[in-house]
């Protein structure tokens, strides 16, 4: 996808260029919060930072998306419909609005289990806004217009920068290679939500967007599970909780 918006159509820039901005701040708020290790965090924004840039592409394609909200799958599908293919992961697509539920866990139904990564997650999102952003061009009197984003390319910032894979093709290697964090829960009967936090020294390379969270090693004993990534503590940071029982509206 690659086009160009001129100033005279007013409406179409401002709408762009308003989805554009909005989904810049989310997406280096994404990667600061990964890159600190907060990666249920992280991945919300990360979510939000692709809705917003997939509904700019829809904003300049003349596309609706009422109704479709926050889930990027279905925003992507809408936008392939129309022939307007970005060649993104859809395994990655679906992790994201799965990792968006985690907001209100007490929401999470019996069953609902996922792994998130650290490193993994902003490599992919990295990807991601690349694949899409490089479609915008937005000009004004012949001039390209400058957002945030090239300002903050511009100046080097490290909330841009830092470890972003699709600007140094060295950092892949480099992130999957040194300790990332990793979040894992699954919800199991009568309320108790099994979660684990843990550093893991290097990743390995697996579908990291598919991965069963706290998988148990025994159906008969729920307490023996098995991490995704190795824990450099041994899993000591499992936890079983139970999440506040929901008031009456």
């Amino acid at each position: 996808m690659m086009a160009v918006i001129e100033a005279s159509d007013k409406k179409k820039c401002t709408d762009t260029l308003r989805w554009l901005a909005w989904a810049d701040e989310d997406y280096v708020a994404a990667r600061t919060l990964l890159l600190d290790g907060l990666v249920v965090q992280g991945a919300a924004l990360a979510n939000t930072a692709v809705e917003k840039y997939l509904k700019g592409v829809c904003e300049l394609s003349n596309i609706s998306f009422r109704g479709l909200g926050h889930d990027v799958s279905r925003l992507n599908d809408l936008l392939n419909g129309h022939g307007v293919t970005l060649g993104l992961n859809a395994d990655f697509l679906e992790f994201l609005h799965k990792a968006y539920q985690l907001r209100y866990p007490d929401d999470l139904a019996p069953g609902f289990n996922m792994a998130l990564n650290s490193a993994a997650t902003l490599v992919e999102t990295d990807l991601t806004v690349q694949r899409i952003r490089k479609g915008f061009t937005i000009k004004q009197n012949g001039k390209v217009v400058q957002t945030r984003f090239d300002m903050l390319l511009r100046e080097g910032a490290a909330a841009l920068v830092a470890k972003n894979c699709a600007m140094d093709s060295d950092a892949r290697a480099r992130l999957f290679s040194e300790p990332s964090w990793s979040y894992e829960i699954r919800v199991l009967e009568n309320e108790v939500v099994l979660q684990a936090r843990y550093q893991t020294e290097a990743l390995r390379e697996i579908n990291h967007f598919r991965c069963s969270g706290l998988a148990p090693t025994n159906e008969a004993e729920s307490k023996r599970v098995d991490f995704t990534w190795p824990p450099t503590d041994g899993g000591k940071g499992l936890d079983f909780s139970a999440p506040p029982k929901k008031e009456n509206a």
